[in-house]
């Protein structure tokens, strides 16, 4: 199959099937949104990844009677309810 001749005044911001030359995505602006895509996904999951440590912690912390601990004392340095806990072999 031909393809059909070019005319001379032909615009060179079109293609030969007529779509725009700004129509087209440049390889540059693909890496620019997937830079910024990787940067929120990373974001996304040291946020998710700080969340469900402090939840392990937490729940370490309620087994071992350490919010107790501070609700009867009061404010304390990590010392003192680990000892008053038992949990240190000191």
């Amino acid at each position: 199959m031909r393809k059909p001749p070019v005319s001379a005044e032909r615009n060179d911001n079109v293609t030969q099937k007529g779509a725009r030359k700004e129509d087209y995505v440049t390889l540059q602006e693909i890496q620019d949104t997937d830079r910024v895509k990787a940067k929120e996904f990373v974001g996304k999951m040291l946020g998710d990844t700080s969340g469900l440590t402090a939840t392990l912690l937490a729940g370490i912390g309620d087994r071992l009677g350490l919010f107790k601990n501070l609700k009867a004392n009061g404010p304390a340095t990590s010392a003192e309810p680990a000892a008053r806990t038992s949990i240190t072999g000191s």
